[in-house]
């Protein structure tokens, strides 16, 4: 009789522990499903943030560029004299790093020569925007390596570009304004909720 009772007891002890484990095995799991999920809304939710405040910033370099050439017309730059001296005056208060202004056949003007009618490095083929505006894009924004052409050495940048209509200096066409900048300005400029630690940037 004894033996039977121990026995029982055992089976009940072993049956116990058996639920418990189970119980907690699948609770783990449920809070595990849990937990990743929670995660990853909330990750997702951060990267939508940063997508649209990344998205938010370029729109604001393109206007930028669309005022940039408003103030071309305004103050009357007739000539390319002006136009390269009102480059100089707007990368030196603008968020821009440099400014190029190009023509319909890739010369580019900028402020850095002011009073020059092309660019040094223009004429060297150093500087080759064609490409950006090759099949008619209005805006474009890529990253950009102040290097030789087709180099990936170079300090890394960002190109913000405008396509230009009806714009024209000395009779000559010109097809695009573009603004290089640090990658380090969108950094400086925008918080991006995912790389924030503990409140700090």
């Amino acid at each position: 009789m004894k033996k039977k009772n121990r026995t029982f007891y055992l089976l009940l002890v072993v049956s116990v522990i058996t639920i418990i484990c189970f119980v907690t095995f699948f609770y783990i799991r449920q809070l595990n499903i849990t937990i990743s999920d929670n995660t990853i809304s909330s990750i997702s939710e951060l990267a939508d943030h940063d997508k649209t405040t990344i998205e938010t910033y370029i729109d604001i370099c393109w206007q930028d560029l669309r005022e940039i050439e408003e103030r071309f017309v305004n103050y009357e730059c007739g000539t390319i004299r002006d136009i390269e001296t009102r480059i100089r005056l707007e990368s030196l208060s603008g968020i821009f790093e440099h400014i190029y202004l190009m023509a319909e056949d890739g010369t580019v003007y900028t402020g850095k020569y002011a009073g020059n009618v092309r660019d040094e490095q223009a004429i060297n083929g150093d500087l080759n925007f064609m490409p950006y505006f090759a099949i008619g894009e209005e805006q474009v924004v890529e990253r950009y390596f102040d290097g030789a052409e087709g180099s990936s050495s170079g300090k890394e940048s960002i190109l913000y570009g405008i396509r230009l209509k009806d714009f024209e200096v000395e009779g000559i066409k010109m097809r695009a304004l573009i603004g290089i900048s640090d990658t380090s300005v969108i950094r400086d400029n925008m918080v991006i909720n995912s790389f924030v630690v503990n409140g700090k940037s």
